[in-house]
């Protein structure tokens, strides 16, 4: 009984490391196609913010795999599978109204393949073009490290030729509503966005996966110093007072 017992968890372990070694193989590809990103990624402004992937290479599983959560809601149509992701916003007591600014992220599949994510329109409306691309190639140069699951990448001004326009104050208001929280320290004005993921049938007896996104002003002006989010497992955070740095790293367990 032992043995076998031992037999399982050994074949367990070289299966999970096999496919540990394959999604990290698919990673570096989008990797790739992120930095290079002509020939490989489109952006376009349809039903919302649209990232088409035009050689797909993450699986359904590498998506669960790395979220460690199923979405929200699943469909099937003549675009392929889709998947949602529903986060909704924690409201502050001057929000008036619930829904307008939960963020829905939107995975079409076909093929068992991720092919494009949608987010928001107002994401393409608000951000600059240049900008969006210049996170990308950011993601494009991550080190990753597929145990930890852990990503680090740096945002430079040459992926536009200096021409970036960063998001302000009003910006972000005007992306993400009134904060869930609002603080000042010192001479920094810090906005803080709580969202909580609406859970898929597999997940309604787990606890909420939380996330929230944190933004920091001079008490002065609108000028955005430093970004950071986490949603699920993933934390991201942009430093914008030292030249343009962006950081994107897996929680541990």
């Amino acid at each position: 009984m032992h043995l076998r017992r031992f037999v399982l968890l050994f074949l367990f372990a070289t299966l999970s490391l096999f496919l540990s070694g394959c999604i990290y193989l698919r990673l570096l590809e989008v990797k790739h196609q992120l930095y290079t990103f002509d020939g490989y990624v489109k952006i376009r402004n349809h039903d919302g913010l649209s990232l088409i992937f035009l050689k797909p290479v993450l699986f359904k599983e590498d998506l669960l795999f790395l979220a460690r959560r199923y979405p929200t809601k699943i469909e099937e149509s003549y675009r392929g599978t889709h998947w949602q992701y529903l986060f909704l916003k924690q409201q502050g007591n001057s929000e008036k109204k619930r829904g307008d600014f939960d963020l829905p992220v939107n995975l079409i599949f076909q093929n068992n393949k991720l092919i494009t994510a949608i987010f928001p329109a107002r994401f393409y409306e608000i951000l600059p073009e240049p900008f969006i691309i210049a996170a990308l190639r950011a993601l494009g140069r991550s080190e990753i490290n597929i145990k930890d699951r852990f990503a680090y990448g740096a945002f430079h001004d040459k992926d536009t030729q200096g021409q970036i326009q960063i998001p302000g104050k009003q910006d972000v208001l005007r992306l993400l509503g009134r904060p869930s929280e609002e603080e000042h320290k010192g001479n920094l004005l810090v906005l803080t966005y709580r969202y909580r993921l609406e859970p898929g049938e597999p997940d309604v007896k787990k606890s909420p996966a939380l996330g929230w996104a944190r933004f920091t002003f001079p008490s002065t002006s609108d000028n955005l110093l430093k970004a950071e989010a986490r949603f699920a497992m993933v934390r991201l955070s942009m430093d914008f007072r030292n030249g343009a740095r962006m950081t994107i790293a897996q929680q541990p367990h």
